[in-house]
């Protein structure tokens, strides 16, 4: 995802109304691969126009692997 605004307002668009928005975010440093550095307050900020829409988790491990020190977190935002 190369602009995380245009992807909010997409989902915006398609999600029916009082419709469930179940994210699973993997918070890192930018790389060239993934330039978009996210964190808690940008998700808040980005998805305002969700009503109740919270981080309901945060982990650094996920199906068997366990992000290193510096590697981020997981996170699960939900309203």
């Amino acid at each position: 995802m190369d602009d995380l605004l245009k992807t909010s307002l997409e989902i915006k668009r398609v999600l029916k109304k009082d419709g469930i928005l179940r994210m699973h975010v993997h918070y890192h440093k930018k790389t060239k691969a993934e330039p978009i550095e996210i964190n808690d307050d940008i998700m808040k900020n980005v998805f305002s126009w969700c009503k109740n829409f919270n981080k309901i988790s945060e982990s650094n491990s996920k199906h068997g692997y366990v992000l290193s020190k510096g590697e981020g977190s997981y996170t699960v935002w939900s309203n």
